[in-house]
């Protein structure tokens, strides 16, 4: 899930929390290359430190930056305050701010360097950050990810491993848990630059649970008092869904995993946002306050299935990693993933043979009414980022594809063979060094079903429009069956109206104006299921007493969809 925010500008009066300088290195063990420690200062207003020790550039010009610039990030670092640095006497040496969170350092070549800093906190833990993947300071937690917090050597290549060692103070002292990617507590570790920083560091008043994995363990560590549900309740569920996915891809390497848990916002009955990124050994979750993991909420099946998606992306997206662009590739990595999702839901235990035909059922009706499935893989690759309807569309018709080639391979080799062997042939092949463009994917699907079938398949994802979906081969997941639905259709500007708190886009005479809303309309609340989601939408607007709901339907069309058989596998 992508959101991108704006950055709040935030000041306060100066507080120090380290010595000026202090002298580098001590005791007799052989230094690492690289020592970060992270140090809870002060507790009102809450205040976190960090150094690094290390030795300078050979240059004498030791330049030092964050690696931002992705999920919508600001590159400006405004959250780093009052950086210092001194040598290994204790001797303060001057610090040039370059902008964009980047210093330069001088210094005598090669001398160790103490390099320190501040993280400013955030300025009220209620308000809508939604993902914030800026540094989280409150009052009992830190929440980092290091990318965007931890000031790293410019001069040192990223890929090549190294030395790195990780120190926490003044967390234990107060009772609180301290974990990281690379393992809970201290951590001294041999990994390259950008896999040490690509990774969360959490510490404070947390609750912590671990399960068992293939492998090694699992760690769920989040702050209490934000959700509806326990740590413990979280790491049952990841549990299952870890365990379900390295079954399927009979991968036990990772000995140890962590997911934060991280509440955002304000709790809302009108709304509810989550979302998340993947680390290294590690996922962060970011949900509204407020949410619940009971099975008769509404936010139980959201929460699983970007859980789900998302560590899906260890193997699909990570290790089985298209050549092409990124956007041009999203109908494997996020619409194959999409469909892959429920199934390992399904493997887990936490989603029923029902709610997984219905959401087979609910895909197909979603990309036959998409407004924009004439649409080809140029035009998403081009306005992914631009429009929501282009956003979906390549988990859409991703998952659309997976599926019929699911079906495909199920008709030609007499059940024999499903696309859960060539995914897992894939990784094998992706392991052993092999890359695939699109291009090769396709001659790998070919080669799976039939020349002809692989190239009807190119043609949709390229082109785009409807797939022909053959019955004989979908009669083993069921009957294929034609019924009626329609275009999706809200009638309004949906983002626009979000992004401005007014009704926006309102065209008269669609479901929108039907049924009573208005341009410039004050936005109060809206429920809204996305594109191909034929589910009521519910705008509340100032000055009106009830909510305004209609369903988002335009154009009648004829949506395929699959009625269950006795003995026909699930989809």
């Amino acid at each position: 899930m992508r959101m991108t925010r704006g950055l709040l500008l935030l000041s306060w009066p100066l507080v120090t929390l380290l010595p000026a300088c202090a002298a580098v290195g001590s005791g007799t063990e052989a230094s690492p290359e690289l020592h970060y420690t992270l140090r809870w200062a002060a507790d009102d207003p809450p205040r976190v430190a960090a150094t690094l020790e290390l030795a300078g550039s050979d240059s004498g010009a030791s330049e030092f930056g964050l690696r931002t610039g992705w999920g919508g990030v600001p590159d400006d670092g405004a959250w780093i305050l009052e950086v210092r640095a001194c040598d290994d006497t204790g001797r303060q040496l001057p610090v040039q701010a370059l902008g964009q969170a980047r210093y330069r350092v001088q210094h005598a070549p090669s001398a160790p360097l103490r390099l320190s800093w501040e993280l400013a906190p955030l300025p009220d833990e209620g308000a809508d950050h939604s993902n914030e993947y800026r540094p989280v300071v409150r009052p009992g937690l830190l929440h980092l990810i290091g990318s965007n917090g931890l000031l790293a050597p410019a001069w040192l290549p990223d890929d090549a491993p190294r030395d790195i060692a990780l120190s926490w103070q003044g967390f234990a002292e107060r009772g609180w848990r301290t974990l990281c990617s690379h393992g809970d507590a201290e951590v001294r570790v041999q990994r390259p630059l950008s896999e040490f920083l690509q990774a969360v560091f959490v510490g404070g008043d947390l609750q912590v649970e671990q399960r068992p994995a293939p492998g090694g363990r699992m760690l769920v560590a989040m702050p209490g008092g934000g959700f509806s549900f326990q740590a413990a309740e979280l790491a049952d569920a990841c549990a299952g869904i870890l365990q379900a996915e390295r079954t399927f891809f009979g991968d036990s390497s990772q000995a140890y995993y962590l997911i934060t848990a991280l509440p955002m916002g304000k709790a809302d009955p009108n709304s509810f946002s989550l979302g998340g990124t993947g680390l290294t050994d590690s996922f962060a979750l970011f949900c509204q306050r407020g949410a619940s993991l009971d099975p008769e909420g509404n936010t139980r099946d959201r929460i699983l299935r970007v859980l789900a998606h998302e560590l899906f992306h260890n193997w699909c997206g990570l290790e089985i990693s298209p050549e092409d662009p990124e956007r041009e590739a999203y109908w494997f990595t996020e619409g194959f993933t999409d469909f892959y999702t429920g199934r390992m839901l399904r493997h887990a235990g936490l989603e029923s043979e029902a709610e997984r035909r219905e959401w087979v059922n609910q895909l197909l009706a979603s990309y036959w009414c998409s407004p924009v499935r004439e649409q080809g893989n140029a035009a998403i690759a081009e306005g992914f980022w631009k429009s929501a309807e282009l956003g979906q569309l390549p988990y859409q018709r991703g998952a659309v594809a997976a599926l019929s080639l699911d079906a495909e391979m199920r008709r030609v080799s007499d059940g024999r063979r499903t696309l859960d062997d060539g995914m897992r042939e894939l990784l094998r092949e992706a392991r052993a060094g092999e890359r695939f463009s699109t291009g090769e994917l396709l001659e790998r699907f070919s080669r799976w079903t039939s020349a002809d079938y692989a190239a009807r398949l190119s043609r949709f994802l390229g082109q785009g429009g409807t797939l022909e979906l053959d019955p004989a081969a979908f009669a083993n997941f069921g009957q294929l069956q034609s019924v009626v639905a329609y275009l999706h259709d809200p009638g309004f500007d949906v983002s626009a109206t979000i992004q401005s708190r007014r009704v926006s886009g309102v065209r008269e005479g669609g479901p929108a104006w039907n049924a009573g809303l208005r341009e410039g309309q004050e936005l109060r609340g809206l429920t809204y299921y996305g594109p191909g989601q034929d589910a009521p939408v519910e705008v509340q607007v100032a000055g009106a007493a009830d909510k305004i709901s209609f369903l988002p339907r335009g154009t009648e069309v004829s949506v395929p969809r699959i009625q269950p058989a006795e003995g026909a596998a699930e989809p």
